[in-house]
C-alpha cells in the first residue's frame, strides 16, 4: 500500500469515527457500567432495541421492556408460548414477535398471538428478522428458513443437508442483501435472487457460522463456533483476526459496535473482547459473566450486554 493510499484510509476513519474509547472499566472518565441485578443468575439469550427505543431482553424465564426507568416482564402466565426467548423483532405494525423453543409469541395490544407450528409442525425458532421490504424471515434450529410475506409463507429448506436446516443467525446488510448463517455455512440471498455460500474453503474460520455483523465500513465480520478465531469479509477478501487469547476454539455468539468504531466481541467462556482495529483486547473488567449470548448497541450508542449467569449490564459512553 502506497504512503498516500495509507493516509487517505486514515483520514477516512478519522472522519468515520470518534475518539477511541480506551478505558472501558467499570468507572473510568469516558465511560461506565451499569448492572441489571433484576437478572443476575438468569441467561439473556436475545436482546432488541424497538422503534420507541425500549430495550426487550429475552431471557430463559420470558421476556421484559425497559422504557429507560424501570422493567415490565412477560411469562408464560401472561400467555407467552414459553419461558426461553431467543430471539426479538418488532414489525410494521408496531408487534412484538419472540422466537422460542416452543414457536413464536405476538405480543399485540398487549395479548398474546401464539404459533407453536410453522407449515404445519413444530418449530424451534432460532432467530427472527423484518426486512426493507416488510418481508419476516423465520430462521429455526430444526425446519431450515421460512419466508413470510403478503404472497403467503415458504420455506426455504436443505434437502440434501441436514446441517444447512439448523439456521442459526439472520442479518439485512445495507444492500437489501439477506446472510443466513447456519450450522454447515454462512448464504448469502442477493436482491437479485442469487445465492452465494461461503465455508472454511473460502476463508472461514469455521463453517458454524453462529454471529454475522456489518461494520461502518460495510465490512462483514462472521463469528463461528468451532473457529479459534474471528473472520472478516471486506469485499471478495475473507481474513483471520486472532483473538489473541492462545485459545484453540472461540466460540463468537455476539458482534457489535460502538461509535468509535471499536468491535464488540462476544464469546462463551472466553470473555468480551474489542478490536480498535489494530489489538484484541479481552476485558477483564465490566461485564458480569465471561460467557456472553447477546450484545446490541442502541440509539444511544450504549452497548448492552447479555451473560449466560451474571445477567444483564450496559456500557454507557460518555
Amino acid at each position: 500500500m502506497s504512503i498516500r493510499s495509507l493516509f487517505l484510509l486514515l483520514l477516512l476513519a478519522a472522519f468515520s469515527c470518534t475518539e477511541v474509547d480506551e478505558n472501558l472499566s467499570t468507572s473510568g472518565e469516558l465511560g461506565r457500567w451499569e448492572y441489571f441485578q433484576e437478572f443476575n443468575g438468569n441467561p439473556i439469550w436475545s436482546l432488541f432495541e424497538s422503534s420507541n427505543g425500549d430495550v426487550w431482553i429475552g431471557t430463559g424465564v420470558g421476556v421484559s421492556r425497559y422504557d429507560g426507568s424501570g422493567f415490565e416482564n412477560y411469562t408464560v402466565n401472561d400467555g407467552l408460548i414459553s419461558s426461553v426467548v431467543v430471539s426479538i423483532m418488532e414489525d410494521n405494525n408496531g408487534d412484538m414477535w419472540f422466537g422460542t423453543p416452543g414457536g413464536v409469541s405476538i405480543l399485540t395490544n398487549q395479548d398474546f398471538i401464539n404459533f407453536p407450528n410453522i407449515g404445519g409442525l413444530p418449530a424451534d425458532v432460532s432467530s427472527l428478522l423484518l426486512d426493507e421490504d416488510g418481508d419476516i424471515w423465520i430462521g429455526t434450529f430444526n425446519l431450515g428458513l421460512f419466508l413470510l410475506n403478503s404472497e403467503g409463507l415458504f420455506q426455504l429448506f436443505d434437502g440434501q443437508s441436514i446441517e444447512c436446516n439448523v439456521i442459526y443467525t439472520l442479518l439485512e446488510d445495507s444492500e437489501g442483501d439477506l446472510w443466513v448463517g447456519s450450522q454447515a455455512d454462512v448464504k448469502r440471498y442477493e436482491d437479485n435472487g442469487g445465492v452465494r455460500s461461503f465455508g472454511i474453503q473460502d476463508g472461514l474460520a469455521g463453517n458454524s457460522v453462529t454471529s454475522i455483523y456489518e461494520d461502518s465500513r460495510g465490512s462483514f465480520w462472521f463469528g463461528t463456533f468451532d473457529g479459534g478465531s474471528i473472520t472478516r469479509l471486506t469485499g471478495s477478501d475473507f481474513d483471520q483476526f486472532s483473538l489473541q487469547n492462545s485459545l484453540p476454539q472461540n466460540w463468537i455468539n455476539a458482534i457489535t459496535e460502538d461509535r468509535s468504531c471499536n468491535l464488540w466481541i462476544g464469546t462463551v467462556v472466553n470473555g468480551l473482547i474489542l478490536y480498535d482495529g489494530i489489538l484484541m483486547r479481552t476485558q477483564f473488567e465490566g461485564p458480569p459473566d465471561n460467557t456472553i449470548y447477546s450484545m446490541i448497541t442502541d440509539s444511544s450508542d450504549n452497548i448492552w450486554v447479555g451473560t449466560a449467569d451474571g445477567g444483564l449490564a450496559k456500557y454507557i459512553s460518555k
